[in-house]
């Protein structure tokens, strides 16, 4: 797309007066939503396509991801596809780490790693680094919303057991958002 603009009028069609209907520009989203998520083991994966499920027309979904390895296989063949950047390889407890995948910026993180430790402790950073960021975090510990809702604010906590991705996602939209819907290619709400 920037490609397109730095190009714009360099064709000489165009300097002719006629519009040239490759560098026709589609209208950009009224709205982008970033959203991080931590942990791209299945339930990761599954979360970054509901997640995209949520962009329509004039609302776009942006999602970085952090792992700490890049596993040998995928269960969604084009999870890449569906990332705004490059998966970023490391620690997700790391502010810095945080900082790079634009934590700042985000409107949720969804914290789904199989350690619970790391989720709780990658929520406080999160926390401390974004106040207003909505966190969900993955763990099998009942009494931990209540442990923890207190000391960080908007929060969730779901059980992997209990719920489907498709959940995890929702919870991570919030909600504002739950008002939207598509009916063709029309976006209503």
């Amino acid at each position: 797309m920037l490609d397109n603009l730095l190009n714009a009028g360099s064709n000489s069609e165009e300097q002719k007066g006629e519009p040239n209907p490759a560098n026709a520009q589609k209208p950009l989203p009224i709205s982008t939503d970033r959203f991080l998520v931590c942990g791209l083991g299945s339930l990761g994966q599954y979360c970054v396509v509901n997640l995209k499920k949520f962009a329509y027309r004039d609302f776009a979904v942006s999602i970085t991801a952090i792992d700490n390895f890049i596993p040998e296989s995928w269960e969604i063949d084009d999870i890449m596809q569906l990332l705004a950047e490059p998966l970023i390889v490391d620690d997700c407890r790391k502010e810095a780490v945080l900082e790079r995948a634009g934590v700042r910026q985000c409107r949720a993180i969804l914290l789904v790693t199989s350690d619970e430790s790391t989720n709780i402790e990658t929520a406080i950073a999160a926390r401390r680094l974004n106040p207003n960021i909505h966190l969900v975090v993955r763990s099998s510990r009942r009494n931990l919303y209540q442990l923890l809702k207190h000391q960080l604010g908007d929060m969730v906590v779901l059980d992997p057991a209990d719920l489907p991705a498709a959940s995890f996602a929702l919870a991570g939209l919030g909600e504002g958002t739950l008002g939207f819907f598509n009916i063709g290619d029309r976006a209503c709400g």
